[in-house]
């Protein structure tokens, strides 16, 4: 495989046994779902499995866009743009991206957890929709090429 995967991201990493400060945020904002951007507001809920498919979400979102969906220098401001706004659809930003592959990132981002996918294995359900029906494929690897490769968009190979 030409990709390899690299950790380079040791902020959150901490000797085991120790505590974190009461009230610091710990994480990177632009990733975070409002649920852990503002852990005191209960109109955000508890953190949960969907709290990890926000993050997903926002990883994907970066993959597909080459930005997060949220982005300020100033975290608070940052995290006041994750607890309030939507994401600029990555349709708008990315010329030819099929909507369900939009859509379904968009989902992970919601803001209510109860909008975004209840599961992994219900995110993998609609992935494997999308891919069987065949209207448009989900085109990973040209995106991966993208980003991690030339930065332009590979041409569509016909089968």
């Amino acid at each position: 495989s030409p990709y390899r995967s690299v950790l380079i991201d040791f902020g959150l990493v901490k000797q085991t046994g120790t505590k974190s400060e009461k009230g610091i945020i710990v994480g990177t904002p632009s990733y975070m779902p409002p649920e852990q951007a503002r852990p005191r507001r209960k109109k955000y809920g508890q953190i949960d499995p969907t709290s990890d498919l926000y993050s997903l979400g926002a990883t994907f979102y970066y993959l597909l866009t080459g930005r997060p969906p949220f982005d300020h220098r100033d975290p608070r401001k940052c995290i006041k743009m994750v607890c309030e706004k939507a994401p600029i659809d990555p349709a708008e930003l990315v010329e030819g991206l099929p909507r369900k592959v939009a859509d379904i990132c968009l989902k992970c981002l919601e803001k209510k957890q109860s909008d975004r996918y209840g599961s992994a294995s219900k995110l993998i359900v609609d992935l494997k929709q999308l891919e069987r029906r065949g209207r448009r494929t989900l085109q990973i690897r040209s995106y991966l090429d993208r980003w991690f490769g030339s930065r332009e968009p590979q041409p569509r190979r016909e089968s």
